[in-house]
């Protein structure tokens, strides 16, 4: 009986299935999730979460993981803080006050401006993170583009004019922009917390994969618009970039939770109140700068608000109309061979001026301590005193630092409760504790500490010390302390009469006209005796100075990254240990599409078995006649 199998009817049939398959295999790739759903546990939630402020609860508290700058842990020691009567949070937001002005104006009692900065501006609450890396409090980022996966941009001009709007959102991937403008102008955006925690807004927004931007002007007019925000595991790279903000609330370069900044030859510049040119937030953010500029003109603008992890070299930061530097919340500064200056304006609601701010918002942590490192460089005031430390733990180091104090300046240190409109923590009770080093360094202005605050002065390797200690009487009981560590080689010049706790003196005392001073005990027994018109009371004297207590010398190494090739450069040229040494980790929506692919590559090979064995299927049907007669010896 003849065969009914066509085989020229099965081949045709089987190549126009395989050629429909291979035609449509890009849109199957991209279906293949929902046709073989793959169930992982970091998938988000079915539903998302609600878009709600989050509630009024002071969050908790957790170390930096960004390393910190000394070799060894500082001694801590409690501040003589006692607990501040329970008060509302206070908001956590850049508080806009009016247009920054254009120019600088010299105060005048009709012309002082109100301090209304928040007492939580840096300490951001706990969130929830869903794919992308996008905290719960945002329901999405809204951005001009957005980046999931590798992507080049060159001589582009990339504008938000949006609300609230980001003009790029780095997602995921190696992001490289090169030669390119980008700006935001809106006059409608809210800022506030959003802002300022999770860099809504931002022109260049990333919360995963790294940035790459080289040669870039990025340009902000709108509140709340930070020129480069780098959050969660998101890595950014700045390179001979400008960043300019007009409007208030608006840092230049800001690292939160995590995220991390380096940037090498910037200028940034802000004009806005509450707009620090570098930035970061507590979270764990830290900001690496090598070289360039970096001004503010605005009021409230420091040139540096460090919640975290800040370090500097070879830098200039100034601050028109702010203190040069404000550190809070457990935050670390360190300097190498940078120019820092400070011009702070009288505020409403502070007693003081001052140019570097050491501080905790709210009740004070015994856990966290504000850290300042300066090494090489200058430091110069141009209003008020130097080192402001209230409220919190704190340690100093200064290395040959050429320090030049206003002219009027009221101190060198002042470690000391305060009263101030602020309330950062408790009034009058709200003392601090500072462990001050300086190496190598000329000091000169007074130490004011009172009964509240304990301060630690350790002079060495050289230094001089022009100044006395004063006792501020505002608080009457207490435990505070001043203990002075004079070195061996060191002097102290003494500049007025001086209360202090614990004198641990192994060089030199005179007065400003090189007489010697006489030291006494508070009950008028004579420890030595001195023809200088002033007088050091002491609770102890003794010539040994310890130096065990001392601050290290920071070490620029542990935080310097070398400048990626990626800078400037195309993807091409990224080496595959560039990639694992500033990539971050695939983003979700990369790992699902990775997914996707490989079920339907699974799915191609299957197709090809069958076709094959209906090949062969098909090569017998057409020859079994031929084949039997071959085995049974027919011709």
């Amino acid at each position: 009986m003849k065969s009914s199998f066509k085989p020229q009817r099965f081949l045709c049939f089987l190549i126009a299935v395989i050629v429909i398959f291979a035609v449509n295999a890009p849109v199957f790739l991209q279906n293949a999730g929902a046709l073989f759903p793959v169930i992982d546990e970091t998938d988000p939630p079915e539903t998302e979460p609600p878009l709600t402020e989050p509630p009024v609860t002071e969050p908790p508290v957790t170390e930096p993981t960004v390393t910190e700058p000394t070799e060894t842990e500082p001694p801590v020691t409690e501040p003589i803080v006692d607990p501040p009567t329970e008060q509302p949070d206070p908001p956590t937001a850049y508080v806009p006050v009016t247009d920054p002005p254009t120019q600088y104006t010299p105060p005048t009692q009709q012309d002082t401006p109100t301090d209304d900065r928040q007492q939580e501006q840096t300490s951001a609450p706990e969130t929830t993170t869903v794919s992308n890396a996008i905290p719960s409090i945002i329901e999405k980022y809204a951005a001009v583009q957005e980046f999931f996966t590798d992507t080049q941009l060159d001589d582009q001009n990339i504008a938000s004019t949006a609300k609230d709007q980001n003009a790029v959102h780095i997602a995921g991937g190696n992001v490289i922009i090169n030669d390119s403008v980008i700006s935001r102008v809106n006059k409608d955006s809210a800022a506030g917390e959003k802002s300022a925690h999770y860099g809504v807004g931002a022109v260049i927004l990333a919360t995963n994969g790294a940035g790459f931007i080289s040669k870039t002007t990025v340009n902000s007019e709108a509140k709340g618009a930070s020129g480069a925000f780098a959050y969660g595991s998101a890595k950014l790279f700045l390179a001979d970039t400008s960043v300019s903000t007009a409007m208030n609330n608006a840092p230049g370069l800001t690292a939160a939770e995590t995220g991390t900044l380096h940037a090498w030859n910037m200028t940034v510049n802000t004009l806005g109140q509450d707009s620090p040119p570098v930035s970061t937030g507590a979270g764990g953010g830290a900001v690496v700068l090598d070289g360039g500029v970096y001004a503010s003109s605005g009021l409230r603008s420091p040139a540096v608000s460090c919640a975290d992890s800040v370090s500097v070299i070879n830098a200039e930061l100034s601050a028109e109309q702010s203190e040069a530097a404000a550190v809070a919340n457990g935050g670390a500064l360190m300097l190498c061979d940078s120019n820092l200056t400070g011009a702070m304006r009288p505020m409403e609601g502070h007693e003081q001026q001052w140019t570097v701010l050491l501080y905790q918002p709210g009740k004070a942590d015994v856990n966290l301590h504000t850290d300042f490192y300066m090494k090489g460089g200058s430091l110069t005031s141009k209003a008020g005193g130097l080192f402001y430390t209230t409220n919190t733990i704190s340690n100093v180091y200064l290395e040959n630092v050429s320090i030049k104090p206003y002219k009027n300046s009221d101190f060198l240190i002042r470690c000391t409760a305060n009263a101030d409109k602020e309330i950062w923590g408790s009034p009058m009770k709200n003392g601090a504790s500072c462990n001050f080093t300086a190496v190598n360094q000329q000091l000169e202005g007074n130490v004011v500490w009172d009964a509240v605050s304990e301060v630690s002065l350790y002079v060495r390797d050289g230094s001089a010390f022009t100044g006395a200690f004063v006792k501020d009487e505002t608080v009457r009981t207490g435990k505070g302390f001043a203990d002075f560590y004079l070195g061996e080689g060191c002097a102290w010049t003494v500049a007025g009469d001086s209360v202090l706790t614990n004198l641990h003196n192994a060089g030199t005392i005179a007065d400003t006209s090189g007489n010697p001073v006489t030291i006494r005990k508070a009950d008028g027994s004579v420890i030595a005796e001195g023809t200088s018109a002033y007088t050091i009371v002491v609770s102890s004297y003794d010539e040994n100075a310890d130096m065990s207590g001392a601050q290290k010398a920071p070490d620029w190494s542990k935080v310097s990254v070398a400048r990626p090739a990626a800078l400037g450069a195309s993807l091409a040229q990224i080496t595959t240990e560039q990639q694992t040494e500033f990539i971050a980790t695939p983003t979700e929506p990369d790992k699902v599409y990775e997914r996707r692919k490989a079920v339907a590559v699974y799915v191609l090979i299957g197709v090809g078995v069958i076709a094959v064995g209906a090949g062969v299927f098909w090569l017998y049907q057409a020859n079994k006649y031929k084949l039997q007669k071959l085995v049974h010896g027919q011709r």
